[in-house]
């Protein structure tokens, strides 16, 4: 795919993938997997600003290494995902329940990634009907920089994969309005 002329990096490659993860940019040299998305029930919908006013609790714990409000939030989040409509998502019920009974606030993070992951997934085939923008961030530095997503309404970073000690790690990668 090269044509006479075109420069080419052949040293510092590493630096510029680096860079460009800090930014939240798609790495380069370690693709993002592909998510499948779960079929969405048509009562999701209705249901989906409901369902992220139970997650953000769980969110903004985590960044806050709150673990005991974070088991609290993760609690009345499996509640709201206990509904009937969503017994027919067995990912997101599986998601929801893996970060209840979780051991620790690490245990918690590791379980609150492929959460995130299929709420946005799915909200994304609905849309969004909150009042508040929905945005996904990402951190690339998270789980060995392999990266994880998350949900906020706030435009300003709060990693929940890190807390304290990288809260301000990543950035804005979608939003829904």
């Amino acid at each position: 795919g090269l044509d006479e002329g075109d420069e080419v990096v052949v040293h510092g490659a590493f630096k510029l993938d680096s860079a460009l993860q800090i930014v939240a940019s798609p790495a380069m040299m370690l693709p993002e997997p592909e998510l499948v998305v779960p079929e969405v029930p048509a009562c999701f919908g209705g249901m989906a600003t409901t369902l992220v006013a139970a997650y953000l609790p769980l969110q903004s714990a985590l960044a806050g290494d709150d673990e005991a409000t974070a088991r609290a939030a993760a609690r009345e989040l499996r509640l709201a995902f206990s509904d009937h409509c969503l017994e027919a998502i067995p990912d997101l019920v599986a998601a929801s329940s893996a970060v209840v009974s979780a051991e620790g606030l690490e245990g918690m993070r590791t379980a609150f990634q492929p959460l995130s992951d299929t709420l946005w997934l799915m909200i994304e085939q609905v849309g969004w009907q909150g009042e508040q923008p929905l945005r996904r961030f990402h951190c690339s530095m998270a789980f060995d920089n392999a990266g994880a997503h998350w949900l906020q309404h706030d435009a300003t970073t709060l990693n929940p994969y890190w807390g304290a000690a990288m809260l301000r790690c990543g950035g804005e990668v979608a939003s829904l309005t």
